[in-house]
């Protein structure tokens, strides 16, 4: 079994290492940044073990003096939604250069996101991960069909983690936009829409 283990590592090793899904920064849940993997020392019952957790949901547990394998394990995608989050944020400023994107910065922490713009926030992503849901607010958005293709694609990437996404604390445009798609107003919360199926965006 555990030569079974060892070949596993290697080819996610391998293929991890020449096809990274997330950025090469460190998390604060996940760990340092390596080729295609974080690592870690994580403590279970008082016993220390060295874990590294692949871009493709695979983790390994080993022996940190050793670093002789132990275990492995499958995670849930939506143990990354803050990186799948990230990543798309990345790629979306990139492929869409404008006012609102220009010299931004992207931050990510185990429960948020934020995109700035000098001082001025932009964007911002909190995740609530006991109630499987992501609040998605958009002060400084003023573009609404720019708007839109972003709320439909964290949309995506929470539908397939299974969370539940939320929208509040837009520009009014946005939120306009919003209403025209479908999104669901939530009651007794000003402002704030439950984004689900139904939501037209094109």
């Amino acid at each position: 079994m555990k030569e079974d283990i060892a070949k596993l590592y290697k080819a996610d090793l391998e293929y991890n290492a020449a096809n990274p899904l997330f950025s090469d920064k460190d998390d604060e849940m996940l760990g340092e940044r390596k080729e295609g993997y974080f690592s870690k020392i994580d403590d279970q019952n008082g016993r220390k073990f060295l874990c590294h957790t692949f871009d493709n949901g695979h983790c390994y547990f080993m022996n940190p003096n050793t670093r002789k394998l132990m275990q492995f394990m499958e995670l849930r995608p939506d143990i990354f939604l803050h990186k799948f989050v990230e990543t798309y944020l990345s790629n979306f400023i990139a492929g869409n250069p404008s006012e609102v994107f220009d010299q931004v910065a992207v931050n990510t922490q185990f429960e948020e996101v934020n995109v700035s713009r000098g001082e001025v926030l932009v964007a911002k992503f909190e995740l609530d991960r006991d109630e499987n849901s992501l609040l998605l607010s958009l002060p400084a958005f003023n573009q609404p069909d720019l708007g839109l293709k972003l709320v439909e694609g964290i949309y995506r990437l929470c539908k397939y983690c299974a969370f539940q996404m939320f929208v509040g604390d837009a520009a009014p445009a946005v939120n306009e936009a919003l209403e025209k798609a479908g999104a669901v107003s939530v009651e007794d919360e000003e402002n704030m829409y439950e984004i689900t199926d139904e939501c037209k965006f094109s």
